[in-house]
């Protein structure tokens, strides 16, 4: 990494351009001509990879005289600190991943620009076999920021480089309060990178997320990585236990050390302290005392200060030149996260094939969310992976920390205090939306949020300010899909939001105007799919299904057979082409569960039978639905007389009903009055279906 690069780039950007393509060519010809290949870049970073330490020790020593030999630009000389270790790393997406290089990261954190320094394992490699004018020297055993184990470093020197350099550094750099995590850190270690170099370029970057989602560790970490640009130090300034805005200037020039000049605010004596040291400032939690954060990172900003502004918030300060840094929940890394937090929680914690996979089932349901994760982990001192997956509807309760824990922000201690201390943070109407969209279920849109949620206290007009403010905030997830914007909640928001309607008896509610909205939803869905615009019919199911579900399932809870046996009927068309098991199951339900036989959702049991080939079933139960439609004048008995035309061909071989022809016959009949294209075509292929089988009757149908 090149030592000190940022003010460079900041005062001589023309010449740092022609000084990084030397620096490039240099390095990359050394890694090369020694077998290896850089597999990483981030800002002015390289990582490489090499097969023997004797390789990389030869290509970091003719890396750093092809460096010392440069002709560099005026008043540029670039100087290059650099790290070896030796460890298996997981190689994914033409990346290496892992502890040995995140080891070799801190190692190199700890050298001087022109410094080459290795761990013990290289040394004890090289020992036997160093060439002439290379020499090894001990410096000691340091401490490794975000790594449980110490590290024995050593200083590799060459022939006509230097050898002398200051006492090694720490990840904090010169001064600075930057707080040792107690824990390993597991996975975005290339986001890591990339926060770094964000930080050396940016006078202010503001990671935003969710609780719990581990902005604070993120921060950390990228702090440390960038550490060695800012050699007046890195502040860690903690704003959680705060209640009064005002006491957060006094907090941070504390921290700082900076005593208040006469004639001058608090505020501005801080910032004029700043002006000639180059600083990294993290402002941690933000989001209750906004205002107040805001106002300083302003105020830096503004001064003219060499100082950079770390913030981590639920959303952003609002500050001109701020870089937003949105904070995921962890994606394949969760279940890394959960075993290492296990194997700490229960040193005899291990997993075989089948728990495996229900480890990232378990992680999926936790939403990714490191706390979630960690707490979780905690837990299999006495439950296991099954165990802990099936009390996930009841997270709040069981998720806690241990009640005797010392120290730390008690929001962190049980996944229901992080949660609700966002929610308190809302404003009353952003509250009421929150809650109300926990009836949905996977993802929905601002169409569905406007006809669910709007009412009572809430104006359709506020909606689309209200639901930003709640992106915003974190608490709602926005994606864009095509021309339209997606939402969702978090399945551990969704079920905080779900227990305050509950709380508040407005569940019910919701709910039956969910049911309403994607009723209609549906309806719409099948006359696309029916009609001239299936594909499009099919993007809506497909988009919408899990609603379609939940609408379903909670007009079934609540008795309401007419619009379930609507919704059954609605996607019909769509089941047949995808999730065909599943219609099924809520077919057979409906018919279980009505006080009377519906004629299409016995044509439609009928259908799937058949299609299973189970020919008695599919007879039976047409013939049910065809004495219903009978018997009652039926909206729906063209498209059951038609399903049943086809399910009586189920009957055996050579009995084919009179019922089936007249049922086809007056099918057509019907489609032809009611303008029923759809159905008209469907009943007009039967009678090729029946000449198969039956030439004389076939005719006569068709006649």
């Amino acid at each position: 990494d090149i030592e000190g690069s940022t003010p460079l780039w900041d005062r001589l950007p023309v010449q740092m351009r022609a000084a990084l393509a030397l620096h490039d060519e240099g390095l990359r010809g050394a890694i090369e001509a020694n077998g290896g290949f850089v597999f990483s870049t981030a800002g002015d970073a390289f990582s490489a990879a090499l097969f023997t330490p004797g390789d990389a020790a030869r290509a970091a020593l003719d890396g750093q005289q092809a460096l010392q030999s440069m002709r560099w630009p005026d008043e540029v000389r670039l100087r290059v600190r650099m790290g070896i270790h030796l460890g298996e790393v997981e190689e994914r997406d033409d990346d290496y991943f892992g502890s040995a290089v995140n080891r070799t990261a801190r190692l190199m954190g700890l050298a001087h620009g022109g410094q080459v320094v290795v761990s013990r394992v290289v040394a004890e490699a090289l020992q036997d076999g160093l060439p002439a004018g290379v020499t090894l020297t001990a410096l000691g055993e340091f401490e490794l920021r975000g790594l449980s184990r110490p590290e024995s470093v050593f200083q590799l020197s060459g022939e006509g480089l230097p050898s002398s350099f200051p006492p090694l550094g720490s990840a904090l750099s010169s001064g600075g309060n930057l707080p040792t995590p107690l824990t390993s850190f597991i996975g975005r270690v290339e986001e890591v990178k990339r926060l770094a170099a964000e930080v050396k370029v940016r006078r202010l970057v503001t990671l935003v997320g969710p609780g719990g989602v581990g902005k604070t560790r993120l921060a950390i970490e990228a702090a440390a990585e960038a550490g060695g640009d800012f050699p007046d130090g890195v502040w860690f300034v903690e704003l959680a236990p705060l209640s009064n805005p005002e006491t957060v200037v006094e907090v941070l020039a504390a921290t700082l050390s900076v005593p208040t000049e006469a004639g001058r605010t608090r505020l501005a004596s801080v910032v004029a302290a700043l002006d000639d040291r180059r600083t990294l400032i993290v402002l941690d939690n933000c989001e209750h005392v906004l205002e107040a954060a805001s106002a300083i990172a302003t105020a830096i900003g503004r001064g003219g200060a060499q100082a950079v502004v770390v913030a981590t918030s639920r959303e952003p300060l609002g500050v001109g030149g701020e870089q937003v840094w949105p904070v995921a929940p962890l994606d394949a890394e969760a279940a890394e996260l959960f075993e290492d937090r296990a194997h700490a929680a229960n040193p005899a914690f291990v997993l075989n094939d089948e728990e495996r996979e229900a480890l990232h089932d378990l992680c999926r349901g936790l939403d990714g969310i490191p706390l979630a994760i960690e707490l979780a982990a905690a837990r299999t001192r006495s439950m296991t992976i099954g165990e802990l997956a099936s009390r996930l509807d009841d997270r709040f309760r069981f998720l806690r920390g241990s009640r005797r824990r010392a120290g730390g922000d008690d929001r962190q201690q049980t996944l229901l205090a992080t949660v609700e201390w966002s929610y308190r943070l809302l404003e009353s109407d952003e509250q009421l939306l929150f809650e109300r969209l926990s009836v949905f279920a996977g993802d929905f849109d601002l169409r569905a949020i406007e006809a669910v949620c709007a009412g009572g206290d809430l104006n359709s007009d506020e909606i689309v300010d209200l639901a930003n403010a709640l992106v915003d905030r974190s608490m709602l997830v926005a994606r864009h899909v095509g021309p339209a914007t997606r939402f969702r909640l978090l399945e551990t928001l969704r079920q905080f939001g779900r227990d305050r309607l509950v709380a508040t008896a407005a569940l019910a509610e919701r709910q039956d105007r969910h049911v309403a909205h994607y009723g209609s939803v549906a309806a719409t869905a099948r006359e696309w799919f029916e009609g001239r615009r299936n594909a499009a019919g099919r993007v809506v199911f497909e988009r919408d299904w899990d609603n379609i579900r939940a609408a379903l399932e909670h007009a079934e809870a609540t008795g309401n057979e007419a619009t379930a046996n609507r919704l059954c009927r609605d996607t019909l068309w769509y089941a047949y082409v995808v999730p065909r098991d599943e219609h099924a199951r809520w077919v057979a339900r409906r018919i279980g569960r009505s006080a009377r036989p519906d004629p299409v959702l016995h044509g439609i049991a009928s259908l799937w039978a058949y299609s299973q080939g189970e020919n008695a079933d599919a007879a039976r139960l047409s013939r049910e639905g065809l004495d219903a439609a009978v018997s009652v004048d039926h909206p729906d008995a063209t498209l059951a007389g038609w399903i049943h035309a086809a399910m009586l061909l189920a009957e055996s071989a050579g009995c084919y009903s009179e019922d089936a022809y007249a049922a086809d016959a007056n099918a057509k009949r019907a489609a032809s009055q009611n303008e029923d294209r759809f159905t008209a075509a469907i009943v007009s292929a039967w009678p090729g279906v029946l000449l198969s089988a039956d030439p004389v009757a076939a005719a006569a149908s068709a006649a």
